[in-house]
């Protein structure tokens, strides 16, 4: 009986804990040099951390490669696409955008390659400018591989709402298929 209560005060505790909201703030630079900021603070500012980028040390370990034109064929597919668009919808009101600008230049070299990933990205864009704070250009550069740009921002997450969606959509069929056929590129 006490153990059963202590996991049942120990998951409250947690769930409370998931409530208070996460502040992120962010910036990234991509030209000549790469350069990325991340700080999130929680518990209203009084424990916050910075996030410094990592680089990989594993050297012998050759990284995978997708092959690019199946990787966006199954990432556009109306099935994924629409079950992504509606994990944004539904996690809008667990983020709060207090501002986010950005500007980049985008390209593939292969102009049906780059029209194929602008597919992809403009929904998600169009679904962040629906916000009044937010200001994001994407160029599409169908003659030259590039990806040229910058973004700052700052957010406010509340972590029980997001987690719960996410899971959820995790474990849809069609995440789930589209990950297997990743899996098997």
């Amino acid at each position: 009986m006490w153990i059963l209560a202590t996991v049942a005060i120990g998951a409250l505790v947690a769930a409370l804990l998931l409530t208070v909201p996460v502040d992120v703030r962010f910036s990234a630079v991509a030209n000549d040099k790469r350069k990325a900021s991340l700080r999130i603070d929680w518990l209203y500012g009084r424990v916050g951390r910075d996030v410094e980028p990592t680089t990989s040390t594993r050297g012998s370990r050759k990284a995978r490669r997708f092959p690019r034109r199946q990787t966006l064929d199954l990432l556009v597919r109306d099935p994924f696409r629409g079950n992504f668009m509606r994990l944004l919808q539904r996690c809008r009101r667990f983020i709060a955008v207090d501002e986010i600008r950005g500007r980049a230049r985008f390209g593939l070299g292969d102009p049906a390659d780059t029209g194929m990933a602008m597919g992809a990205i403009y929904p998600v864009v169009a679904w962040l400018e629906s916000w009044p704070q937010v200001e994001l250009r994407i160029e599409p550069d169908y003659t030259e591989a590039c990806a040229l740009g910058h973004v700052q921002g700052r957010i406010r997450l509340i972590p029980i709402g997001l987690l719960a969606h996410l899971a959820l959509w995790a474990c849809s069929p069609v995440t789930v298929r589209t990950l297997w056929r990743l899996r098997s590129l």
